[in-house]
């Protein structure tokens, strides 16, 4: 039978103003650490990227040699292939030809020119060929009185949050406190 264990929850307490600068330099220390893992790790990691870059560029040439081969075998025997059906299926995948479409401003015009035709014609079918993206503006309603903010049907609900900052530009063991005693 499974023993039970209860977990017993060991957090230093902090009583001084004294303790709680020598905690935020072990939080520093810590974090320095952190960071000098994740240092060698993004070295390793570019490292690796580099190594498989040199390795895969050979391959990646060789794949798209073979990919103009078949594209050029499709298109100089469409008609034959690919007059009934738009596809064969083989042994290890699909040649085929895929009709797509899209909508492009014709010739000297922009998409800005576009955009401005859509909105100057009075064709509903035009019109509604224009999208607008509609959202909550949370910074302008923060600026709302509280009544304001009512009608709106939001509130506005304020923290207050502990935190610590760390002081990461002086040196270990200078917090101003007097010099060699």
């Amino acid at each position: 039978m499974a023993k039970r264990v209860k977990p017993v929850l060991n957090i230093p307490t902090v009583s001084s103003l004294e303790e709680a600068d020598a905690m935020l330099a072990q939080i520093a220390a810590r974090k320095r650490e952190l960071s000098l893992l994740e240092l060698g790790l993004k070295e390793d990691v570019d490292a690796l990227k580099l190594k498989c870059a040199e390795v895969s560029e050979p391959i990646k040439q060789d794949i798209e040699v073979l990919e103009q081969a078949l594209v050029r075998f499709g298109e100089s025997r469409k008609t034959e292939l690919f007059g009934r059906r738009r596809s064969v299926a083989l042994n290890f995948g699909i040649l085929g030809f895929r009709a797509s479409s899209a909508v492009k401003p014709m010739k000297k015009t922009t998409w800005e020119q576009v955009l401005g035709f859509l909105t100057d014609s009075r064709d509903k079918t035009l019109a509604a060929c224009i999208r607008i993206k509609r959202e909550v503006d949370r910074e302008a309603l923060r600026q709302l009185p509280p009544e304001k903010l009512a009608e709106a049907g939001c509130r506005l609900e304020q923290t207050d949050s502990f935190y610590y900052e760390l002081t990461e530009t002086e040196l270990a063991g200078t917090s101003g406190t007097g010099g060699a005693q």
